[in-house]
């Protein structure tokens, strides 16, 4: 891990591009504040005086919030972007996803929260031959993925995403919170995966934390 945090100055989050200000903040209605994310000037600002895993947890938070803000209608609770932003974190601390890396093989072994997941692929759904593109056994440990839809082949991109959305189920199974998530899964991973994508998100956690 570095010990300072170079932010971007800016990132994309959907087709929004917002400006990104390391300044420190002080105290808004006599609570400290780590990170601000302003959605309608499309701002996000984090303090960058506090301990450098601190300042990527809280620009990760922030972009969460930017990501519920301008794709899933705003209806996320604090406790639900806090859920998402610490497991993804560990996941790609963890692992070695290579999301923008659609050549790179998938790992076989994904660590989520304290367990191990196994990942199946190429897997061939006897049952449901050509409609299921991937499944999650949490009684196994296990993510299930498949490679094609009758006789056409999934493109590498949307593999990897089937993935993603496989390690999202299983952070929302193992974190229930006592009001749920309402937002539709596919929704919300689709809008984080691009987000993880297009910021190189994986890489940048990787390198500072």
């Amino acid at each position: 891990m570095s010990d300072k945090i170079k932010l971007p100055k800016s990132i994309k989050v959907g087709g929004i591009y917002y400006d990104v200000y390391e300044k420190e903040i002080g105290f808004v209605d006599d609570n400290t504040l780590a990170g601000i994310h302003k959605g309608c000037s499309s701002e996000i600002k984090v303090d960058t005086t506090r301990a450098a895993q601190k300042v990527l947890e809280t620009f990760i938070h922030e972009i969460v919030h930017a990501t519920d803000f301008t794709c899933l209608g705003y209806d996320l609770e604090e406790e639900h972007v806090e859920l998402l932003t610490k497991n993804f974190i560990q996941v790609f601390v963890d692992n070695n996803l290579q999301l923008n890396n659609d050549n790179a093989k998938l790992p076989k072994k994904i660590r989520i929260g304290p367990y191990e997941y196994k990942v199946v692929f190429p897997y061939i759904f006897k049952d449901m031959p050509g409609v299921t593109a991937f499944s999650v056994i949490h009684e196994n440990l296990a993510i299930f993925l498949s490679d094609r839809e009758g006789e056409d082949i999934y493109k590498k991109d949307y593999i990897k995403f089937n993935l993603f959305t496989a390690i999202y189920i299983v952070i929302i199974n193992l974190y229930r919170s006592e009001t749920g998530i309402s937002v539709d899964f596919k929704i919300a991973s689709s809008a984080l995966f691009q987000v993880f994508r297009d910021n190189k998100l994986e890489e940048f956690i990787k390198k500072y934390w």
